[in-house]
C-alpha cells in the first residue's frame, strides 16, 4: 500500500503506511500522524482517497499545506511529491515505490517507523518455485511450522482458558517479545478484558499496562500494527492512554473472525532488546487469525455445552415447549426466571395414607412406585403446559401461568388435576390391594412471587405467596379421589366445567374463609 515518510523534522525515518481510511495530520495526538511543532496547526491536513488515487487537502491551517513548495488546497499526490507542514517534510510514495523502498527481508531498524497493515494485506504462505529466494523460502517454511503448532493447539482443548494460554504461550516460543496481553471483548458489556498476561518477569503481572493508542487503532480500523522504535514516533509520545515508557518495540494484530473482531494479541520488547521486524506482523497477524477461528469454536463449544446443561435442568420442571421459551427469552439478570410479581394457578397433590403404605411395602417397592407415580403425574403436568415446581415427599407442587402466563391458566390447571384422578386409576387397576392409593387435589389462583429463588450455592425456580399456601390447604381439605378449587379459580373456570359448592372452609394459615367447590367434570 501507499505510504508516508518523514524526511525532515522529529521523528526523521517513521512512515505511516496509508489505508482506505485515509491519515490525519496535525500537532494534536489524536491524528493519525501527529507532528508536535507550534508551525503545525492541531488538525492541519489529511491525505485521503478518492477512486485509484491519493489526495492532499488542507484544513484551514494557519501555516499552509505545501506541496512540493507551493501552498494548496487540495491536490492529487504523485509518487515522490514533498508535503510540507510547519518544519515536516513529508514524501508521499505510491504502493510501487513503498514495495521497492521495503527489501524483502530487510528488517525494520529502530528509528525507521511504524507499519499499520489491514488484515486482508498480510501475505498468503509463500508457494515455492524456481525463483523463490532462500530467505523468502525459510520465512514461509517458518510460518507454516506456526500455523500447523496453531491449528494442533486448536484442535487440543474446547476449554477456553485452556486454549487462550496454548496460544500465547505459542507467541512466545515464535516471536523474542519480553510482555504479551491477548485481551478479548466481553460479550455481555462488550469491553476489551485482558484474558492472558505473559511477562519475562514470573510474578510482575500486576499492575502492568498496555498502549490503549494502539489498541484502539487495531480494532477501530480493523489493522495490525508495528510500531519498531516507539520512543520516536510521535504518535505514541503523548496522552494520558499511552503508556509505551521503556518500551522500544511493539507488535499488536487483531483477533478477526469474519467481519467482526473479538479481541487484540499484544506483545512488546523494552529498550536495547529486540526490535519487531515486517516478518514479525505479518506472523503474529496470521497466527492471530487462526486463533480467532479458534476462540470461536471454544466460545461456541462452551454456550452449546451450557445450553444442554440448562435444558437439561429446565427439562426436569417443564414441558418441551416452555423449555424453548425460556432459552429463547433468557435467563439472565431481567430474564423469564428473574424474581417478580404474577398471577399463577398452584396445584397441589398428595397420596392420601402414603404412611401406611409405605409399611407395606419395602423402599425398593415404595421406589418404584412412587417413581412410576411421578413420571405418569409430571406427564399429565407437562401435557397441559404446566411446570413441575417440586417433589415434597409424595406431594406434587405444579404452577400453571409461571414463567410465562396464558389466559387459560387456570382451566389448564383444572383439566390436568381431572386427568391426573383418570391416570391414577388406570394405573391401581390390577395392583395388589396393598400396593393400590388415591389422591387428592387442590387448586388455587392468586398473585405469587414466581422466579429464581435460593442462594448462590442453589437456586431453583419457585412461586412465594398465600395462593400457594392456599392451595395446599384446599389438597389437605380434598376427600381421596377429589378436586378442589379456590373462589378465584372458580371465577375463571365456572363456565367450562361441572363445579359443586362445597361451602365456606377454614384454612390453617387464614383469618378468612375459604369459599371452596368440588370439580364434578
Amino acid at each position: 500500500m501507499a505510504r508516508v515518510v518523514i524526511l525532515d523534522g522529529k521523528g526523521a525515518g517513521n512512515f505511516q503506511v496509508l489505508t482506505p481510511k485515509g491519515l490525519t495530520v496535525g500537532r494534536l495526538s489524536t491524528n493519525d500522524m501527529a507532528l508536535p511543532d507550534d508551525q503545525v496547526s492541531r488538525q492541519h491536513a489529511k491525505i485521503e482517497m478518492r477512486g485509484d488515487h491519493w489526495f492532499v487537502v488542507d484544513l484551514g491551517s494557519k501555516n499552509y499545506t505545501k506541496v512540493n513548495g507551493h501552498p494548496v488546497q487540495e491536490k492529487q499526490l504523485v509518487s515522490s511529491d514533498l508535503i510540507t507542514i510547519g518544519a515536516f517534510v513529508l514524501r508521499f510514495e505510491d504502493e510501487a515505490t513503498a514495495k521497492l523502498e521495503m527489501k524483502e527481508g530487510a528488517p525494520i531498524v529502530a528509528g525507521m517507523g511504524t507499519i499499520v497493515k489491514a488484515v486482508g494485506d498480510i501475505p498468503a504462505i509463500l508457494v515455492p518455485s524456481a525463483e523463490t529466494s532462500a530467505l523468502a523460502l525459510e520465512r514461509s517454511n517458518r510460518t507454516l511450522r506456526t500455523l500447523y503448532a496453531v491449528g494442533k493447539a486448536l484442535l487440543s482443548t474446547t476449554e477456553l482458558s485452556d486454549l487462550l494460554n496454548l496460544i500465547m504461550e505459542l507467541v512466545f516460543k515464535e516471536l523474542p517479545a519480553q510482555r504479551g496481553f491477548l485481551l478479548l471483548h466481553d460479550e455481555a458489556t462488550g469491553a476489551l478484558t485482558p484474558m492472558v498476561i505473559r511477562t519475562g518477569e514470573p510474578g510482575s503481572e500486576a499492575g502492568i499496562t498496555i498502549s490503549r493508542t494502539i489498541t484502539e487503532t487495531v480494532l477501530r480500523d480493523k489493522v495490525s500494527v508495528l510500531t519498531a522504535d516507539a520512543a520516536t514516533d510521535p504518535r505514541f509520545q503523548e496522552g494520558a492512554s499511552v503508556f509505551l515508557y521503556g518500551i522500544r518495540s511493539a507488535l499488536c494484530a487483531p483477533l478477526w473472525n469474519e467481519d467482526a473482531i473479538i479481541g487484540v494479541i499484544y506483545i512488546d520488547t523494552k529498550t536495547d532488546a529486540y526490535s519487531f521486524t515486517e516478518d514479525d506482523l505479518d506472523l503474529l497477524t496470521a497466527m492471530a487469525n487462526q486463533a480467532a477461528i479458534g476462540i470461536q469454536n471454544a466460545r461456541l463449544a462452551q454456550d452449546a455445552k451450557r445450553e444442554a446443561e440448562l435444558r437439561n435442568r429446565l427439562a426436569r420442571y417443564h414441558s418441551p415447549d416452555v423449555v424453548e421459551h425460556i432459552l429463547k427469552a433468557g435467563v439472565g439478570e431481567g430474564g423469564l426466571l428473574a424474581a417478580a410479581e404474577k398471577e399463577v394457578t398452584v396445584l397441589f397433590s398428595d397420596i392420601k395414607g402414603f404412611t401406611t403404605l409405605s409399611e407395606k411395602l419395602s423402599p425398593t417397592e415404595v421406589s418404584a412406585l412412587l417413581n412410576e407415580y411421578f413420571t405418569l403425574m409430571t406427564d399429565v403436568v407437562f401435557e397441559y403446559g404446566g411446570t413441575l415446581d417440586k417433589y415434597i415427599g409424595d406431594a406434587i407442587m405444579a404452577l400453571f401461568g409461571a414463567p410465562f402466563s396464558k389466559e387459560d391458566d387456570a382451566v389448564r390447571a383444572v383439566q390436568a388435576g381431572l386427568k391426573m384422578q383418570k391416570e391414577l386409576a388406570i394405573l391401581m387397576e390390577g395392583r395388589p390391594a396393598h400396593e393400590r392409593f388415591a389422591i387428592r387435589i387442590g387448586i388455587n389462583t392468586g398473585t405469587v412471587i414466581a422466579g429464581n429463588i435460593g442462594s448462590p450455592r442453589r437456586m431453583d425456580y419457585t412461586v412465594i405467596g398465600d395462593a400457594v399456601n392456599v392451595a395446599q390447604r384446599l389438597e389437605s381439605l380434598a376427600a381421596p379421589g377429589k378436586v378442589l378449587i379456590g373462589g378465584s379459580t372458580y371465577e375463571k373456570v365456572k363456565d367450562r366445567f361441572l363445579l359443586k359448592e362445597i361451602g365456606r372452609q377454614r384454612v390453617k394459615g387464614k383469618v378468612d374463609e375459604v369459599v371452596v367447590y368440588e370439580v364434578l367434570g
